[in-house]
């Protein structure tokens, strides 16, 4: 009798493949199982689809590495209640078959066997005829724990990389993505030491790709490039570390040329990462006063840099900043920056309070933010200051008085911040912020803000409020706890109608989590 896993696989319509690798991106290892059935079945039916998906998995460094997983993973014993990876025997079947068949669909399932002779027949058949494509899949295998077949690799990927120097636009991510793992060092600098023989031309092609880790490994060899085209680089750049990375080669190479013009062109960009590595390099320069223009840049990092340059040019920070609040347009960066200064300083606190308490009531959200942000910064949070700002309208607000209100320990009144939360005219931002409060007061104030979260319309408050109930009445873990929930007269005065909150979503509540938030409550 044959088992289920022995029986000729039934054909099945080919989903759409875009679609197919973003569910398998995203998606669980039965997705993923899903995409090596397809990609084989494609190979084995002949069609055209199985070169696009090879391709699209080829771009696909972090995907290709779960399909070895679920490849490589072999239930020997009939553990698992479904057989993942019956593709790979069909691929090997159809390699032994054709005694190295040398399909780019096969060769690459086939290096992905559990089997070390197979992975090292398939390594040494990718040797004879390098397939772009195949590149990723031979890059995994010189880090391979058999010997045999990670040298067979290594030899492969040089040979290859030595023919044509174009290979490494798809040897590249894998090897990046490889970075840190045992026995992965090959596969990088072999891609290093491509990286010089190139052409700007094909550089610049690399350095532009979609490939962010890829872009990781070039941007470390951009020196090659002159430093204009360094600077719009490293501005036009949406990979954090390749942005740095293009930012320090910038500012040192315009620091050595003495063109300092180029660190001010960087000083301006939206990164604040960016702007502090153009920032430390005019400071390295000798230009402090030029640094300290930024002290009311919007990232702290920034600010403390400008305010370090400050110090150095001899220039009083704290009445920088004092004539920053007392001009026309005020920045939240100048509001935030007097209270760390201040902070720091040990000195001028006092006064930096009472500049600051009355943009608490300014027109621009973002400066009442900061002037909350400082005030905490500061330690002198009062609740009637505070109080009101919980009921402000814009999120960004509410997150920083909650913030306060936290720091300072301070007791807002339960019953305003039950109906602030349960106010569905307010954005989605703000009750999360106030639904954030509420897990930390007293258990009284727990339950209610939780029922009362639980009938919002926001998903993610509803989520996280369902959850909370669950854990106050029935604690998770193994063994599993008894609830210690107890809601003391304290708590009932906080919430008087408290009970009848919990009857009223009895309805909605399951049985389990009901009984024990009434018998807290009894």
């Amino acid at each position: 009798m044959t088992s289920a896993a022995d029986r000729p696989a039934v054909a099945q319509p080919i989903p759409d493949l875009p679609s197919l690798i973003a569910a398998a991106r995203s998606g669980s290892a039965d997705d993923v199982d899903r995409l090596g059935a397809v990609l084989v079945e494609c190979a084995l039916s002949g069609t055209q689809d199985a070169g696009v998906l090879l391709a699209a998995l080829a771009r696909e460094p972090a995907l290709l590495l779960r399909l070895d997983g679920i490849a490589r993973h072999r239930d020997y014993y009939g553990y698992l209640p479904v057989r993942r990876g019956a593709w790979v025997d069909q691929a090997c079947a159809r390699f032994d078959a054709a005694g190295g068949c040398l399909d780019p669909v096969v060769l690459a399932v086939a290096s992905l066997a559990a089997d070390g002779w197979v992975r090292e027949r398939a390594v040494a058949a990718m040797g004879v005829r390098p397939v772009p494509e195949l590149m990723p899949f031979l890059v995994l295998r010189t880090a391979d724990w058999a010997g045999p077949v990670r040298e067979r690799a290594c030899a492969a990927l040089a040979l290859a990389l030595h023919w044509d120097p174009g290979y490494v636009g798809f040897a590249g991510p894998m090897a990046a993505r490889l970075v840190g793992r045992t026995r992965a060092d090959f596969a990088l600098s072999q891609v290093n030491a491509v990286l010089s023989r190139l052409t700007d031309e094909q550089f610049t092609r690399l350095l532009a790709g979609p490939q962010p880790l890829l872009r990781r490994v070039v941007a470390a060899q951009a020196g090659r490039f002159r430093l204009p085209e360094l600077v719009h680089l490293a501005l036009a750049e949406s990979d954090p570390r390749t942005r740095d990375l293009l930012a320090e080669t910038a500012a040192r190479e315009a620091l050595w040329s003495g063109r300092h013009e180029f660190l001010h062109r960087l000083a301006a960009a939206r990164s604040a990462d960016v702007r502090a590595i153009a920032l430390a390099g005019l400071l390295r320069a000798g230009l402090a006063d030029q640094v300290t223009e930024h002290l009311a840049d919007p990232s702290p990092m920034v600010r403390a840099t400008a305010r370090f340059a400050a110090r150095t040019a001899g220039i009083d920070v704290l009445e920088r900043y004092r004539a920053l609040l007392r001009g026309g347009r005020v920045e939240p960066g100048a509001v935030l920056g007097l209270a760390e200064a201040a902070v720091n300083g040990n000195a001028g606190a006092d006064m930096a309070r009472d500049l600051v308490e009355p943009f608490v009531a300014d027109g621009v959200p973002q400066v009442r933010a900061a002037a909350v942000t400082a005030l905490r910064l500061l330690g002198v949070p009062t609740l009637a200051l505070i109080a009101p700002l919980l009921a402000d309208p814009v999120p960004v607000v509410v997150r920083a008085a909650v913030a306060a209100v936290e720091s300072a320990g301070l007791q807002v009144e339960s019953a305003q911040l039950l109906a602030l939360l349960g106010d569905p005219a307010r954005p989605a931002g703000a009750r999360r912020a106030l639904y954030r409060l509420c897990r930390r007061q007293h258990s009284a104030l727990r339950v209610a803000g939780a029922l009362v979260a639980a009938a919002a319309d926001d998903p993610k408050l509803v989520t996280w409020a369902t959850g909370d109930l669950r854990e106050m009445a029935v604690p998770g873990g193994w063994p599993r706890r008894p609830s210690t929930l107890r809601v003391d007269l304290a708590g009932q005065d906080l919430v008087p109608d408290l009970e009848t909150r919990i009857q009223q979503a009895r309805p909605v509540l399951p049985p389990d989590v009901y009984n024990v938030l009434a018998a807290a409550v009894a």
